[in-house]
């Protein structure tokens, strides 16, 4: 004889299983039709273990109250005092069994520790015991008639409930309209399959659902970056309190061979109960079909209504070109030179046997333009090929599917700006779960001087994906750029607070001190950091830079090796080879990382017939200097006006004038700029003018960090300063100068025994 028999309907299989597993747990003696063996009569079998049970629980839910054999198991236990009621899902039980207690299971999570198992564990040895579970205490409705009242008392009785009727509708009108909307974190799912090596398939078929699910009006989603740092077993209350998450998606996929086998369960993080939970079994070829079916019910569960109007149509192809698509999008989650040719090896061959396929065009467009000689890659591609690569494949993904976002970005990540703009903003409306597109707008932003949507962009970004390191990067440099230090930290303690990775958060201490001016604090963040995670990137480069700067020849020659070789050449002080290099290159220099280098070297030699030679030869998109113009531009423009170009030298120095009138009126400024850059570059425009505002100028970009980053500490060297030698004024701004990298070198000094070892 059994202790409990279970009544319930198939399509709760799942959440049902796990309240057997429950009670089994507490040693209760448990069946279900899971049970039956396979050479069982069905029928007779359930009969048997019906009559034989000390109690029935009854699962209700909307399919099992629909079911009449649910329902007559129900009344045969009611009939003979064994019924205990469950309800899995929220649902009005049938008639005649509203008036019964129940366990509401309907948020449960499948902890065994929970009180509501104990509750029911307690009722089985009740009925167990011949105690039949009582019925619920109704109180009795008082009855009443319309007799003896006035018409004025009935008038007055319906206008009465008519207001209350409005004042109640008005209230939970504006209760709705003041409370927050959902926000759902959908988290990497398990790779349950035999051999455990398809964790990019579980993974990727998960942000496929979040893609989905973020285009929906109404329903936020936790950026893609972040949801993949929550941990499986994380607390949902902690999730809740920290990221703000009022729900978690989490499941897991199973693939052996071509069968498919996806559990998914949406989770209330206010009790960490299981709101829905489902699973679905296939061939692969269903996947994209589950997922739009996974994406619709969890919007059903958060909003009460289907969103079939909005799903987009998603490209279909082979299973195996879909699953290497996935593959290649998780190597590129690890943004590096090795990984990023893996991936694009990948985006090649699913691009040369599925012509057709839009998603294999933008991988490879994006993958080939992340592999060029840009400053915001990782590889050594020339810009040019790789610009004109990366459109032609980014183009055919938006013809192919053009409501899909990754053509739109991959477009906006090789254009320069502002050509970029448009397809970026598509590619954001599409699928505003991937913040790393507004981090490309960012940067775009930044290029033009458009410093205040810039940060808006950042700011954006981080309240979508508050764990993203890419997001969370910018957003705190713009802010010490800025000039508020206080609020950048408080922004990094933030990021700390809510899990992210502690060397990433020394990175952006690093980043954040050099935009202060604080040299000797952002070597020692990023020791720090690259302690921590050697692979952190720029680290390296920054500190060759840094110690550059602060005379520390040694130190700086450590980190020389693997440096762009512009960069590289500039370090060593080999002025000749820099000259020789630049103009050898020709155009494919003004793309190469870290030309600005050569062009300083040649300033500072004052050799202006090489300057406008390389200008001469500068790519068509950069014709015009206004479009965008470079940092370096004073520079040109004094050697154009020695080559008695004096036209284009005004030319050119308006714009700068222009882009830097923008700048300082704005209030945020570009984390790409050195501290107290624009202030230079307007003390630069005053000095070639003969102006005395120079010395103001330059004053204030002394005040606010500017030491010569990173090219040289010497105003000797920076040739836009000569007419201001011999006034009191110059000499003592280099006093500050020398006094202030002086007092920063003395700090690193006295902080070595401090700091982790330099590899």
């Amino acid at each position: 004889m059994v202790d409990v028999f279970l009544s319930y309907k198939r399509e709760d299989a799942t959440r049902v299983g796990n309240l057997v597993a429950a009670l089994r747990e507490t040693g209760l003696d448990v069946w279900w039709d899971e049970d039956i063996p396979p050479s069982a009569p069905w029928e007779a079998t359930i009969e048997q273990a019906l009559r034989a049970a000390k109690a029935v629980i009854v699962c209700w839910s909307p399919a099992s109250v629909s079911s009449e054999n649910v329902r007559s198991e129900a009344r045969v236990a009611r009939d003979d005092g064994r019924l205990i009621q469950v309800f899995v899902e929220s649902c009005k039980p049938p008639l005649f069994f509203g008036e019964r207690q129940g366990v509401d299971l309907s948020r449960w999570r499948g902890d065994g520790d929970d009180p509501r198992i104990a509750r029911i564990v307690e009722c089985i040895h009740e009925v167990a015991g011949g105690e039949p579970v009582a019925a619920s205490e109704q109180p009795k409705a008082r009855s009443f008639g319309l007799r003896g009242l006035t018409r004025r008392h009935i008038f007055g009785i319906v206008v009465g409930i008519l207001f209350l009727l409005g004042a109640g509708s008005l209230i939970a009108w504006r209760v709705a309209i003041a409370r927050p909307p959902p926000q759902i974190a959908v988290l990497p799912f398990e790779d349950l399959s035999p051999t455990h090596d398809k964790a990019y398939f579980a993974e990727g078929v998960a942000e496929e659902i979040l893609s989905t699910l973020a285009s929906e009006k109404g329903i936020k989603v936790l950026g893609r970056s972040s949801a993949r740092q929550i941990a499986r077993d994380a607390d949902p209350k902690v999730i809740r309190a920290s990221l703000g998450v009022t729900h978690l998606l989490e499941g897991s996929a199973r693939s052996d061979g071509n069968r498919l086998r996806m559990n998914v369960r949406l989770i209330d993080t206010s009790d960490g109960s299981r709101l829905w939970e489902e699973e679905y079994h296939g061939s692969l070829g269903d996947v994209f079909a589950v997922q739009d079916q996974i994406a619709a019910a969890v919007v059903k569960r958060l909003r009460g209504t289907f969103f079939e109007s909005a799903v987009k149509e998603a490209p279909v192809t082979s299973v195996d070109a879909y699953q290497s698509y996935l593959a290649a999008r998780a190597l590129m989650r690890e943004p590096k030179r090795e990984t990023l040719t893996q991936a694009w090896h990948i985006a090649r061959q699913i691009v040369d046997s599925h012509q057709d396929y839009a998603p294999g065009h933008a991988l490879l467009a994006a993958t080939t333009w992340l592999l060029a000689d840009d400053p915001y890659s990782y590889g050594t591609i020339p810009v040019d090929k790789a610009r004109r690569v990366a459109v032609s494949h980014a183009q055919q993904a938006i013809r192919l599917a053009p409501n899909q976002a990754d053509g739109y970005a991959a477009l906006g990540l090789a254009l320069l700006p502002p050509a970029s703009f448009a397809p970026l903003r598509k590619a954001i409306v599409l699928d505003p779960s991937r913040s790393s597109i507004r981090n490309n707008l960012g940067i775009d932003l930044n290029l033009l001087g458009r410093n205040d949507e810039a940060f808006d962009q950042y700011r954006l970004g981080v309240e979508i994906d508050p764990l993203s390191s890419a997001m969370v990067n910018r957003y705190v440099a713009s802010l010490a750029a800025s000039g508020q230090g206080e609020a950048a930290f408080r922004a990094i303690d933030t990021y700390v607070r809510r899990g992210g990775d502690k060397a990433q958060a020394w990175r952006f201490r690093g980043f954040a001190n050099s935009l202060l001016g604080n040299e000797s604090e952002a070597i020692a963040a990023r020791l720090r950091g690259l302690a921590l995670d050697p692979q952190l990137p720029y680290q390296t480069e920054w500190l060759a830079m840094q110690f550059n700067l602060l005379g520390f020849d040694e130190q700086e020659a450590r980190y020389r090796a693997g440096l762009s070789p512009y960069l590289q050449l500039f370090l060593a002080d080999d002025r000749g080879a820099l000259r020789a290099r630049a103009l050898r290159d020709g155009a494919k220099s003004w793309s190469a990382n870290k030309f600005e280098y050569a062009i300083f070297s040649l300033a500072r030699a004052r050799d202006w017939p090489a300057i406008a030679q390389v200008y001469d030869v500068r790519p068509p998109d950069l014709r015009d200097l206004c479009v965008r113009t470079p940092n370096f531009a004073p520079f040109i423009a004094m050697a154009l006006e020695r080559q008695g170009r004096a036209s284009e030298s005004a030319h050119i120095l308006g714009c700068v004038q222009r882009n830097l009138t923008q700048q300082l009126a704005s209030p945020y400024r570009s984390p790409d700029d050195a501290p107290g850059e624009p202030e230079l570059w307007q003390a630069s425009l005053f000095a070639l003018r003969s102006d005395s505002r120079a010395f103001s100028w330059l004053s204030k970009a002394v005040t606010r960090g500017w030491l010569g980053q990173y090219y040289s500490g010497s105003l000797s060297d920076w040739p836009q300063f000569d007419k201001l030698r011999g006034d009191p004024r110059y000499t003592e701004i280099q006093r500050r100068m020398d006094a202030r990298i002086a007092k920063e070198r003395a700090r690193v000094l006295a902080m070595r025994g401090q700091l982790p070892p330099q590899t």
